[in-house]
């Protein structure tokens, strides 16, 4: 674990970040006092490092002193270096679970708030936190890649997809041979990066090439066969990692390994899975109050259901073939 004298560089202020999440997956923030630099914007808790200080003692000792509350587990998240009239700082960001939202309280008099991802966008944070609140918020429409008999057609559907509005694609693995699969996730790639959209592979993890997507999808068999330790390398370096769902075991293991967000499935009945019982909304409603993760509703849902599945306590709509068309 890195501490401050091994990080030192001239000029640059080390500052430790906690991105914290409560028991019903909601981020916690804190309103800047007006007499502060940078008063009246709102941040995540977390503060300078002292000297020969480990990153994780720092975010203990900010969040126990701004919050009063005692951090259970945590994943790196994210760093971020950003350049100011005055200073340069490097924050070193990490994401926190097992959270009461009861126990939290602004110790120094700030005003604090626990918000949904998708809601952090309305609130104005410091420059440097806008990567935070961009890696943090989800899109609300995610693809997953359907049928398509050549790499023309690929690109063509893709590209609708994206003009849709779909501000996430997972490229699905269910390909014959392996260089097709990494040929069309480097088209992927570049279509994604054309719309601001990020890429999600579908594919093992010791597969995963760490500059080819910004993340990966785990199936539920595979989610359950994990660790927080095995995912730790894709989190330093700020991937994202998503999972299949279908129960509250593999939620509660999505919990466990700080995933990004997760799919809850199947929502409703669907032509491509008829054999699968549907969760119905009320199913899927206690499903969302129990996740500590972003959530996509997947199976047999559409963009006209995007405001009833967020009434129900979703963050999105997960589909194929919605979005994916000529």
């Amino acid at each position: 674990m890195s501490k401050i004298t091994q990080l030192h560089k001239k000029d640059i202020v080390y500052v430790a970040v906690a991105v914290i999440r409560d028991e019903h997956g909601r981020i916690l923030i804190a309103k800047r006092h007006a007499f502060q630099d940078q008063g009246g914007l709102w941040e995540f808790p977390g503060g300078k490092l002292n000297k020969d200080e480990h990153v994780i003692d720092a975010l203990q000792r900010e969040v126990k002193e701004e919050i009063n509350i005692t951090l259970n587990y945590f994943r790196p998240l994210l760093k971020v270096e950003h350049t100011y009239p005055n200073k340069t700082v490097l924050l070193d960001v990490w994401l926190a679970g097992g959270i009461q939202s009861k126990d939290a309280i602004g110790t120094e008099g700030q005003e604090i708030k626990w918000v949904s991802p998708s809601e952090l966008g309305q609130y104005q944070f410091p420059a440097a936190n806008h990567q935070i609140v961009e890696t943090l918020s989800l899109p609300k429409f995610h693809v997953i890649t359907g049928a398509f008999e050549n790499s023309t057609e690929f690109s063509h559907k893709l590209m609708n997809a994206l003009q849709l509005g779909t501000g996430i694609v997972q490229l699905r693995s269910k390909m014959d041979c392996k260089e097709s699969y990494f040929e069309l996730s480097v088209r992927a790639r570049l279509l994604c990066k054309q719309h601001r959209a990020k890429l999600m592979l579908n594919i093992p993890i010791d597969e995963f090439n760490y500059h080819s997507a910004d993340g990966i999808h785990l199936t539920s068999d595979v989610l359950m066969s994990l660790s927080l330790q095995d995912l730790i390398p894709l989190y330093q370096q700020g991937k994202l990692v998503s999972a299949s769902t279908h129960n509250q075991q593999e939620i509660d293991k999505a919990n466990e390994l700080l995933l990004n967000y997760i799919f809850i499935s199947p929502v409703n009945k669907t032509n491509s899975h008829p054999q699968a019982t549907p969760l119905g909304l009320e199913k899927f409603t206690q499903l969302c109050q129990s996740s500590q993760c972003g959530v996509y509703a997947l199976g047999g849902v559409n963009k006209d259901d995007i405001e009833t599945i967020m009434t129900a306590g979703g963050d999105g709509i997960a589909a194929i073939n919605s979005f994916w068309r000529d």
